[in-house]
């Protein structure tokens, strides 16, 4: 039939701007007068600005700009739709098994998630230093830290909800007025400095097309660098910003530091960084540069970076279906209701104890219509900002060595034997052998929980525990057992550090509208 569709700009209701560092919660009230609500197509806007930061910066984890959502809550007259705790782990989850590269590099434009690590073994975790996806910083070249943190906007799909991802039309005029509301996370588990500011770059002195660099000679005031760029692209996306200092080097050897005091992009694509005078000559093929110093004079980042969210929009996609639509929703709400299913998570936490190499813990998923569970193992760590990565926040799964792993429900195990891990141990953390077993629980529970898997990436260094408790769309009744996971580790000093067993849950709610109003049912 056809459907006339429209957007419509819902904006958040409690206030006008909101602090990363306080964790404000932003909330929107999204009323019944709007009819029908296609959510799948709706989306989430957020205008962002950073502040007190002497380099430049970037998301941490995976999941890019998502990574800013850690509490989610859809509710209508104070009865609870769906609730999701630690939402950006989850998000992580999604990004690094569901997202091919080839899909990430699209969506980068958009959420700003670049890769969480730079490829090799030793230097997981500290960020993609070559920014295979083109992501650039957060602010830009700037003369001042003022200048140099400007407002951007994010676009977000929160595709990790059932409700706002639903492909049935949702009828907000049954329903009655939506209340949505998410909770910023704190920055340093949003945040890194942007990882190229770590890089080493190679320079010269002056350029002769097509192909022609020179050296560098004693008293020169401009440092032209050579492409190709080590981790961007071009002025706009590079690490430097007027007032940061670097240091020249020849083949290694210290030539002295001095101050960016600007920042210029030539027609034919190269980047000048203006200074003062340097009074050596070297080559043009030992000639480098890197980043000694912030805008403010001073190595270390500075640690109460902080960012608000000025403003905050739902842009609705409405339908207007015809009339005699509408007349037999009103019908089935005045008869039996108007019943709906939609799939959702649900958080649980438990102790994964350092050292002790046999252990387990109850997830209470006592849901009458579960698909799935999956637990993510992240460890417990003190957050620092720092230009070389090293203490960023990482809420990706962490292997530790586990030897097998075991679900329990109803006196039931699932597998019938633990699943083996031991092709994964050994290996460093991108593993050359990978555990078919695993891989086999993964893509099971991943399609009964209705997530995407196209990449095997990440499947060590963003460890899950799997349990898939359905097929072909099926559920299973948890109400009176929930689950048990049984962990055993490969030596008795592994895991080597505490970790936080956030486990997932995937069920089926109905949503049943009646003329008494909304009632869910898990």
């Amino acid at each position: 039939m056809p459907l006339e569709s429209y957007s419509v700009l819902a904006p958040s209701t409690n206030s006008s701007a909101y602090s990363g560092s306080q964790q404000n919660v932003i909330r929107w009230i999204v009323p019944s007068s709007l009819g029908y609500v296609d959510a799948h197509t709706s989306y989430l806007r957020l205008s962002m600005e950073l502040s007190n930061t002497n380099y430049k910066m970037a998301f941490t984890n995976d999941c890019g700009s998502l990574n800013l959502i850690q509490y989610l809550r859809i509710s209508q007259n104070g009865t609870t739709i769906e609730e999701i705790f630690d939402a950006h782990v989850l998000a992580n989850v999604l990004k690094t098994y569901g997202e091919s590269h080839s899909v990430r590099q699209r969506r980068a434009v958009q959420d700003y998630a670049s890769y969480d690590s730079s490829g090799s073994n030793s230097t997981w975790g500290v960020g993609d230093s070559q920014n295979e996806l083109s992501v650039p910083p957060l602010n830009g070249l700037g003369t001042s830290e003022n200048a140099m943190n400007r407002p951007f906007d994010l676009i977000l799909y929160l595709n990790y909800s059932g409700f706002l991802t639903s492909k049935t039309v949702l009828p907000f005029l049954a329903m009655g007025d939506i209340e949505i509301e998410i909770k910023l996370n704190e920055p340093k588990k949003a945040l890194r400095v942007y990882p190229a500011t770590k890089n080493t770059f190679n320079v010269c002195g002056s350029y002769t097309p097509p192909s022609t660099f020179g050296q560098l000679t004693t008293g020169f005031t401009k440092t032209i660098l050579r492409p190709p760029f080590n981790g961007f692209s071009c002025a706009g996306d590079s690490p430097f910003a007027v007032g940061m200092f670097i240091e020249h080097f020849d083949a290694g050897v210290s030539k002295g530091e001095v101050e960016i005091t600007a920042v210029s992009e030539t027609n034919n694509g190269l980047i000048e960084l203006s200074h003062a005078a340097v009074a050596h000559t070297i080559a043009v093929g030992n000639a480098t540069i890197k980043i000694t110093k912030g805008i403010d004079g001073n190595a270390d980042p500075l640690q109460t970076t902080d960012y608000s969210i000025t403003r905050a929009d739902w842009f609705m996609s409405i339908v207007k279906p015809p009339p005699q639509y509408t007349q037999q929703v009103a019908q089935q709400v005045e008869g039996q209701g108007l019943i709906m299913d939609i799939p959702s998570y649900r958080t649980y936490k438990a102790p994964i104890m350092k050292q002790v190499q046999s252990q387990s813990f109850q997830i209470p998923c006592f849901m009458s219509r579960v698909k799935g569970v999956m637990t993510v193992p992240v460890q417990e760590q003190t957050v620092v900002f720092k230009v070389d990565n090293t203490e960023d926040y990482h809420c990706a799964g962490q292997f530790e060595n586990l030897k097998t792993y075991q679900h329990q429900s109803d006196n039931l195990f699932y597998p019938t034997r633990p699943v083996d891990l031991q092709q994964f141990l050994g290996n460093g953390t991108f593993s050359t052998k990978a555990s078919s077993e695993h891989i086999h629980q993964v893509d099971q529970t991943l399609n009964a929980c209705d997530m995407d898997f196209r990449t095997l990436t990440n499947v060590k260094s963003n460890f899950i525990i799997p349990r898939a408790f359905s097929k072909y769309n099926a559920t299973t009744n948890l109400t009176g057992t929930g689950a048990r996971l049984y962990l055993q580790y490969d030596t008795p000093s592994e895991p080597s550090k505490n970790l936080v067993a956030t486990s997932f849950a995937c069920s089926i709610t109905r949503l049943v509208i009646g003329q008494s109003g909304l009632e869910v049912f898990v």
